[in-house]
């Protein structure tokens, strides 16, 4: 917005210059190329801020009202542990695995034990209908056992067992992908560092050589190609170092991921 802004006011000012005769055609129409073209470049920043808070709603489900700058706790002492997907994956692993062993207790001998009391009572009896027992206790052992399956239980598990090692193998992965993206998140964060010291070197530099240059131009002593390379090199400076600070962001959400942090809590 500040170079809309300063150029704006140019585009002005050379604009009450050529009515008084005192600039040419083309310095107006550089000027104002270089107006147009950041109106342009403006909207179009803001349409994909607007495209990226739209699919930014559509993924977490819920209404974006606005896009505040924040800021992620510095890391302290922060324990590493292994990502929510890795440890459901383990689980299944863990679930497949007891799932095997269970199919081995189909060849053991399966016995079921059971007791019944009854007491009789005899309503009429005679001699040709004799009392019998009045109470009874009958236990019932019985034995179940499979001989022969044609193989099949077996066949079972090896099938569990195999898809129990293809996660297994999943898993190994997907631990040394956390940890390898652990370590580069680290190395992340001080490059950042370092790019935002840099950037604002850059950026320092930048606004005093466009003060000066902005300064000979209003006197008339550089043209408006000189002071519109300055003011480009100024505005980029001023969008690399904004860039810097939110890769450092960035780079913290990554640290915070990859230790098994939740990343809501460290904002």
């Amino acid at each position: 917005m500040n170079a809309k802004k300063s150029l704006q006011a140019q585009l002005e000012r050379m604009k009450k210059f050529y009515d008084a005769k005192l600039a040419t055609i083309d310095d107006v129409d550089r000027l104002q190329s270089a107006f147009d073209t950041n109106i342009y470049q403006i909207e179009s920043i803001k349409f994909d801020i607007l495209a990226t808070k739209r699919s930014l709603e559509l993924k977490i489900g819920k209404k974006i009202l606005n896009l505040d700058d924040s800021k992620f706790k510095r890391p302290y002492d922060e324990s590493y542990e292994l990502v929510d997907s890795t440890k459901s994956l383990m689980a299944q692993e863990e679930a497949i695995i007891k799932s095997s062993e269970s199919i081995e207790n189909i060849y053991y001998p399966n016995i079921r034990v059971e007791e019944s009391y009854t007491i009789y009572k005899y309503d009429r009896t005679d001699a040709f209908h004799p009392e019998g027992a009045e109470k009874q206790n009958k236990i019932l052992v019985s034995l179940n056992m499979r001989l022969f399956d044609g193989g099949t239980i077996k066949q079972d598990k090896q099938a569990i067992l195999l898809n129990s090692q293809a996660l297994n193998q999943k898993v190994l992965y997907k631990k040394q992908e956390q940890k390898i993206q652990y370590d580069l998140a680290l190395s992340r964060i001080q490059t950042s560092k370092i790019k935002i010291k840099s950037a604002k070197s850059a950026l320092v530099s930048a606004k005093s050589s466009f003060k000066t240059i902005e300064e000979k131009y209003n006197a008339g002593i550089v043209d408006n190609i000189v002071y519109l390379d300055a003011l480009s090199t100024q505005t980029s400076a001023e969008a690399l170092y904004k860039s810097s600070l939110n890769d450092l962001e960035i780079a913290y959400a990554m640290y915070y991921y990859y230790a098994g942090k939740n990343i809501g809590d460290y904002l």
